[in-house]
Formats: C-alpha cells, sequence, structure tokens
C-alpha cells in the first residue's frame, strides 16, 4: 500500500542550528503515528513542515500523491499546491484558541463556508456533526471563555475537521491541559483513529502513544533514532538513547 504521507530526508536550519537532520516518515492511511523525545527534538519542526507552514531546506514531502517540497528544497510551494495541501492536512496546535467573539458552533462553520462555498445551512448541519462526534453537541452555542481548556482542544479538532481532511496533526495537544481534560481529548483522536483518520501526533503523553500507535518515532537532536509498533517500542526499545528516556519519563 502506498503511503498516505511520505517524508524523505527532510532537512531544516534555522540560522546555523541543524533543527531535522534527515528525517524520513511515511504512514499509511488510516494509521496513528506518535512523535515523541525529549523537548527540543524537531517533532513540532517536522509537523510544520509536512502542513507548509515551514519550508524544509532539502528533502522531498508528498501527501496524498502531492509533492510540494523537492530535494531542491528551501522554496515555498506554488500558490495552487500550498491551496491542496491545505484542504488535505489540518493541523491542532498546543493552544489552538477559538475566534473568541464566536460561538462554538460558528468557529466549525467558518472554514467551510468561506473557503468552500458552503451554504450556511449546510455548514451548520455539518458542524453540529462534529460537535456530536468531539461530545461538544450541547456547548455549541457557548462562547471559548465560557468553554473549558479541554472543550475549547476539542473544538479545536472539530473546527479543523470541519474542512474534510484526510491527515490531521496535533502538536502536543494536551500539553496544557490536566489529566482529566488530557484524556478527553486523547479519547477524541482515538475515536477518530476508529474512523480510518490519518493522524500524526507529536506527544510526551507515552502511555496513550503506546496504547493507540500503530507506530512511534522516537527523536532526538533533529534526527530519529528508532521507529517501531507502539507496544514493541515500550517493551524492548533497541537503542539504549530510547531506553534512558523510558527509564527517566516512561
Amino acid at each position: 500500500m502506498q503511503p498516505i504521507v511520505q517524508a524523505s530526508d527532510v532537512r531544516k536550519h534555522f540560522d546555523t542550528h541543524c533543527v531535522l537532520d534527515g528525517v524520513s516518515l511515511a504512514a499509511l492511511e488510516g494509521q496513528l503515528i506518535s512523535l515523541i523525545g525529549p523537548a527540543g527534538c524537531g517533532k513540532s519542526t517536522l509537523l510544520r513542515c509536512l502542513n507548509g507552514l515551514d519550508v524544509p531546506d532539502s528533502g522531498t514531502i508528498e501527501i496524498d500523491g502531492v509533492t510540494w517540497a523537492r530535494a531542491a528544497g528551501g522554496r515555498a510551494p506554488a500558490p495552487e499546491v500550498a491551496h491542496e495541501l491545505r484542504r488535505t492536512v489540518a493541523m491542532v496546535f498546543q493552544g489552538d484558541s477559538l475566534f473568541p467573539h464566536r460561538t462554538l458552533l460558528q468557529n466549525v462553520m467558518m472554514a467551510p463556508m468561506m473557503v468552500l462555498g458552503v451554504s450556511r445551512d449546510e455548514a451548520a448541519m455539518g458542524a453540529e456533526l462534529l460537535l456530536r462526534k468531539v461530545g461538544l453537541f450541547a456547548e455549541m452555542d457557548r462562547y471559548p471563555a465560557h468553554l473549558s481548556a479541554g472543550q475549547q482542544q476539542r473544538g479545536a479538532i472539530a473546527r479543523a475537521l470541519a474542512m474534510s481532511p484526510k491527515v490531521m496533526l496535533y502538536d502536543e495537544p494536551t500539553s496544557a491541559l490536566d489529566g482529566g481534560m488530557a484524556q478527553e481529548v486523547l479519547d477524541t483522536i482515538a475515536l477518530l483513529k476508529d474512523d480510518g483518520l490519518t493522524q500524526i501526533i507529536a506527544t510526551h503523553e507515552l502511555g496513550f502513544a503506546r496504547a493507540a500507535s500503530d507506530s512511534v518515532m522516537f527523536m532526538q537532536n533533529g534526527a530519529v533514532v528508532e521507529t517501531a509498533p507502539g507496544d514493541a517500542m515500550f517493551r524492548a526499545p533497541q537503542d539504549v538513547r530510547v531506553q534512558r528516556f523510558f527509564q527517566l519519563f516512561a
């Protein structure tokens, strides 16, 4: 099966600092891949490169048959390619705050109406279905200030899903949440996995990575140290650097 996400030998520097040092990744359709590793290892930058928010210096990135970063690298994607990429890939950030002056329902409706030209009625119907999926249907008329942090983050997931992406990226989506709220978000991501959505998550939630992931990728100093199925990575890591990390944090 051809991967829906394929990154090959991706390199990225900020000034003289190497953030990604020849990173490769492949995700099959419907897989959940967890990126783990110490802070500053390059997880967030890799996600931003996959979404076109950062431009690799070199390497190739292909998502759903669209190649936007090539070995010549260093250039932003052409406008038509960028547009296609944005429709295919959605991203949820650490503190993906909703528009404060819009209700939760309005937040989820906006992108389909403004970008896809969907009618208000159709957008409202789709938004209600998504809010029901993430467990927020009863909160749809509330403003973000009246939602918990966990509810806001699930609302951000619903807003991203409103564009019907084929790939969802998450950058530490639970880092600012306490245990109960974090679990609500992780349960939502697991539910989307059951629905067959391809997802890549940078996370410090090691228990979730072990239990839910099809594949876990450990990064350190901008490079991939080891990749293995979720349980195998935690049960019998091969690289001593991964072993040391688990001794400290797992």
